[in-house]
């Protein structure tokens, strides 16, 4: 397993891209909390974590891409930034949109998978109002199957979190979130 995490930056939408480190079977693109995963599944996955990367973050960086013809699975894990943010559900809806079409076109020889946000029970009710809400759009999108969240007690949050409210996963949730995606796609 390769894993890369960008470096945090104000301007996301110009500095951040998506550059394979090598040549994967299975490629992750997700939030921080991916950079969390402890574990070595196997080294045909690579994996790569964009600090409080949102869907129009990564519809950007997908949008500046060339083809990539290497992997034959994509998974994409964002969504608990836009849930933490203020825009409207509308709004980040046309990016989940913007980011399957775009990630359709930018790997075409991939199945591309969205995995649903994990909410945990400690979540304020807004947040899992609002990551409810997100879920049901990626479960709905055409031509890229959702990968389904844990349950909420299983996802846990780490208590040194500086972000309010918290979202980051503890390592071990990680390790396991990791697990389930890829028995999912097995």
């Amino acid at each position: 397993m390769t894993s890369h995490r960008q470096p945090s930056h104000y301007e996301k939408l110009t500095n951040w891209e998506i550059n394979t480190l090598t040549d994967p079977t299975t490629l992750i693109l997700g939030t921080s909390n991916l950079a969390r995963i402890q574990t070595k599944p196997r080294r045909d996955v690579e994996i790569h974590s964009y600090a409080g990367g949102r869907f129009e973050h990564m519809a950007n960086m997908l949008d500046k891409m060339q083809v990539n013809q290497g992997p034959t699975r994509v998974i994409i894990a964002m969504g608990i930034n836009d849930s933490n943010s203020r825009a409207s559900i509308a709004k980040i809806s046309t990016h989940i949109h913007k980011t399957a079409k775009l990630a359709k076109a930018k790997f075409p020889f991939a199945k591309v998978w969205f995995a649903q946000i994990n909410i945990s029970s400690e979540a304020p009710p807004e947040l899992a109002k609002r990551t409810r809400e997100l879920n049901a759009i990626i479960a709905d999108l055409n031509g890229c199957p959702p990968i389904p969240h844990l349950t909420p007690r299983e996802v846990r949050l780490d208590p040194y979190d500086r972000c309010r409210p918290r979202v980051h996963w503890t390592n071990h949730t990680a390790d396991v979130i990791l697990r389930h995606w890829l028995n999912y796609l097995n």
